[in-house]
């Protein structure tokens, strides 16, 4: 380096240290670094170098600009942090991919920009920063799942919703749920209110069955799995749930349960014919007390005689042919 660009990085140098001195490191609530324009650490804590891999003692020869993933988010960040200095000068809730060795993390960047008292020129940052990847993977993860997500605040609105619930219930977007009162998806009320009770009893809820309104004001039947949120206090403060749509699964077996007609599944094991699933009204009919007694039962052994069994397996074959139901009084 050139004496005059090394004269020139000395006074930049002890601009920043000089402005970094007017502010308390205690008034930021996690790992603190100052930084030069460029990048260079001027002061790093304990838990950053801990969460960047750098050395725990001594100066730092690197530069925060080259943990960026993408080295355009750095200039983005700064330009946010002029548009905003006029609300406080602080930087918020920017999640930041860093590449630190062979690792990606996300980190969330908290700073606030350091000018020359005279010249007014942005001279470095001071900021703090949180390792944040363990909660932005789970994130990721809930945005791409096939499975609908959505957190609540103590007052059951909605503040955040993956895109698949969205696309389930018919929206356009996540910011048309987001506020929405949840107990407004509910098709049924006192359906809502049931579950409010146990989730605040329990702390969970799992496998409930809902009805919940989509968009268009139709319904669908879903399966909800929910667990409260908790302060340092024990105080409820929100909730997480996820559902999944079980509307064909939920009509069918209302079907079964409901209309007075005998439904039944059989599976072929080592060549007999062997039920596997029937309704109630099925059980009844051939005076079982309840359906998981007819559970495993051969289908011959079903019939009064043993001529009926082959006859019925013939008439099914030949409706199969013609691609016809079976209708027939045994």
């Amino acid at each position: 380096m050139a004496p005059l660009d090394e004269e020139l990085e000395r006074q930049e140098v002890e601009k920043v240290r000089a402005e970094a001195q007017k502010i308390q490191p205690g008034d930021l609530p996690i790992g603190f670094y100052v930084v030069t324009r460029s990048g260079k650490f001027i002061e790093c804590s304990r838990k950053v170098r801990q969460i960047l891999e750098l050395p725990l003692e001594g100066e730092i020869n690197a530069s925060i600009a080259d943990f960026f993933l993408n080295p355009r988010k750095r200039e983005d960040l700064i330009e946010i942090l002029q548009k905003n200095e006029n609300q406080g000068n602080v930087l918020e809730k920017q999640v930041i991919p860093f590449k630190v060795g062979k690792r990606e993390i996300f980190v969330q960047d908290h700073c606030r920009l350091l000018r020359d008292p005279k010249t007014q020129e942005i001279i470095g940052f001071i900021g703090c920063l949180e390792d944040v990847t363990e909660e932005e993977n789970y994130r990721r993860l809930f945005d791409i799942l096939p499975v609908g997500g959505y957190r609540l605040d103590m007052r059951d609105n909605i503040v955040y919703v993956n895109p698949s619930m969205v696309k389930m219930l018919g929206y356009n977007s996540e910011q048309e749920l987001i506020g929405k009162p949840v107990k407004d998806l509910y098709a049924n009320l006192d359906e809502f209110l049931a579950f409010e009770q146990m989730i605040k009893k329990n702390g969970y809820v799992v496998d409930r069955r809902v009805e919940l309104l989509r968009k268009d004001e139709k319904t669908i039947f879903t399966s909800i799995n929910a667990f409260s949120i908790l302060d340092s206090n024990g105080n409820y403060v929100g909730r997480e749930e996820t559902l999944t749509d079980v509307t064909s699964e939920e009509r069918y077996r209302r079907i079964l349960t409901d209309v007075p007609v005998g439904f039944y599944r059989v599976r072929i094991e080592n060549g007999e014919e062997i039920i596997r699933h029937c309704n109630k009204q099925f059980a009844e009919m051939f005076e079982f007390d309840k359906e998981v007694d007819v559970i495993g039962f051969k289908m011959k052994d079903m019939y009064s005689t043993s001529e009926d069994y082959p006859r019925f397996q013939e008439l099914i074959k030949e409706q199969d042919q013609i691609n016809k139901p079976l209708l027939v009084t045994l």
